[in-house]
């Protein structure tokens, strides 16, 4: 039953093409609509293991900010498209309308009514909010890549680091070892004031950092309230933030390297071939809202107010290792 279901008693099913094929949608368990977030995420039970599906006005952006988190070494869900018309999305459509309850046919509506569906690996862990201890250092400086990748997309979302609000713990997950960003939407101001005022928080950030000791910065400091009541972790440590800050300034180095305007650029044309024969006009103004002189213009501001040619050389020598790491022979 859709109540009873519980993701987690599950593994993670692959979710490449390739291992996936639309016909095993036909074999659907059952769904079941996340119970927190307003991303619409839904929770599918096949055979070998839970799928997720996400669907909304942000499907476009997500995938972008996924993109840039993993060009820098970030690990969050992968994700792919499943396009209108095609067999796997008309077979994920029938299978959703065929096992839903009522009820839950009523939560999973927008999913229903999309031209266009991301599938994304269910990532099985525990998010921040329920940890009761630190696992590691490594953890403490995953989870300050992950701040520098909000700081670039503008997600505020989940670490209060320079945004005035109280936080969303549940958008990093902890699995096999490692610190997962879940939902990586990229926000773009829609007026010149608002995106000024954005770029000279980040210059401040950037500036303060980089002219006394980093963990006395305010911004870094704001995050143990945070980390006191939205998780179960209790105070947090002048010796994690600078762990965090740590993690902060290894990933904005690697920024400053990879994510240059052309690969920007590049990005955002691989989104929409993506969709280039469906004809959908929602996919492309989602595209159309990204905006990539005002990311470039926030690595700009890393760059030159944080990094420094001595971060940009480490962030090249980090390249060139994740480089030859993946062109390695697994063993």
């Amino acid at each position: 039953r859709t109540e009873d279901f519980s993701p987690n008693a599950h593994p993670s099913r692959p979710i490449d093409e390739k291992s996936l094929q639309p016909e095993e949608w036909r074999k659907l368990v059952v769904a079941k609509k996340s119970e927190s977030g307003s991303s619409g995420v839904v929770f599918c039970l096949l055979p070998e293991g839970v799928v997720c599906l996400k669907s909304g006005s942000t499907l476009a952006g997500e995938i972008f900010g996924s993109w840039l988190a993993a060009a820098i070494g970030i690990a969050t869900p992968e994700m792919r498209l499943a396009q209108h018309k095609t067999s796997e999305y008309k077979e994920i459509q029938a299978a959703l309308k065929r096992t839903a309850s009522m009820n839950t046919r009523i939560g999973i509506s927008r999913i229903l009514q999309r031209r266009n569906l991301g599938v994304m690996k269910f990532i099985k862990g525990r998010p921040l909010a329920l940890l009761e201890e630190i696992p590691s250092k490594a953890a403490l400086r995953q989870i300050g890549e992950i701040i520098l990748l909000d700081v670039i997309i503008n997600n505020f979302d989940r670490l209060p680091l320079i945004w005035d609000n109280e936080g969303n713990a549940d958008n990093i997950m902890f699995a096999g070892g490692a610190m997962y960003a879940l939902d990586n939407r990229v926000i773009c101001p829609t007026s010149l004031q608002n995106r000024e005022r954005y770029l000279h928080t980040v210059k401040l950030l950037c500036e303060t950092m980089a002219d006394g000791e980093a963990t006395k910065v305010e911004q870094w400091e704001n995050l143990a309230p945070f980390w006191a009541k939205r998780t179960y972790m209790g105070s947090l440590s002048k010796e994690a933030i600078g762990e965090m800050i740590v993690g902060f300034k290894n990933a904005s180095n690697r920024a400053a390297v990879e994510l240059s305007k052309k690969c920007l650029c590049g990005m955002v044309e691989k989104l929409r071939g993506l969709n280039k024969d469906a004809g959908s006009k929602f996919w492309d103004e989602q595209i159309n809202g990204i905006d990539v002189d005002y990311f470039a213009s926030i690595i700009d501001v890393l760059r030159r107010h944080l990094n420094g040619d001595a971060g940009q050389q480490e962030g090249r020598r980090e390249s060139k290792m994740r480089d030859e790491e993946e062109k390695a022979p697994r063993q």
